[in-house]
């Protein structure tokens, strides 16, 4: 039996992957990642070539576009009696921000021969959760921590370890 760690990334990724477009609207965005009981999406360009990420966290943490100050509209979205919770909902509401205003747009990804091991690799040194699987620039699916560890617990089992 191969050991989990020279799985590869075609063997354990999310195929296909659920992703967005640059021009997909942040509440399209919340609700994707709502219904797939997921944390974050690709995000393609109109060829479908992979340009970036959008998560939870920057669907929380940003801003509106060039302000300096990083609080999080979360936190102002529980205080709805301030001034920054209102300007804050005022500016999504007229300017409709879309992936491509929030997404990470220096995305790790792998090819779809990469072991498991050095995704894991990978996820440790850039500290994140998920990476897209690519071939020429397309994507092919997405290997996330939950399937790192879906490979250990199948491969722990057959193995008479669970």
């Amino acid at each position: 039996m191969k050991s989990p760690s020279a799985a590869t990334a075609r063997e354990i990724m999310t195929s296909p992957a659920a992703y967005v477009m640059t021009e997909t609207p942040l509440k399209e965005i919340a609700k994707l990642l709502l219904e797939k009981r997921i944390s974050a999406a690709p995000v393609l360009d109109e060829s479908g070539g992979l340009v970036g990420i959008v998560s939870e966290g920057d669907l929380v943490r940003r801003g509106p576009i060039g302000k300096d100050d990083r609080r999080s509209w979360g936190l102002d979205l529980f205080e709805p009696d301030t001034p920054r919770s209102e300007g804050f909902l005022n500016y999504l509401n007229g300017h409709g921000l879309r992936a491509k205003d929030v997404m990470t747009r220096e995305v790790v990804s792998v090819t779809e021969n990469t072991t498991a091991a050095e995704i894991a690799e990978l996820l440790e040194i850039h500290a994140i959760k998920r990476m897209p699987v690519v071939r020429e620039g397309k994507l092919l699916g997405i290997v996330s921590r939950a399937n790192l560890l879906a490979l250990l617990a199948q491969r722990s089992s057959a193995a008479g370890l669970g």
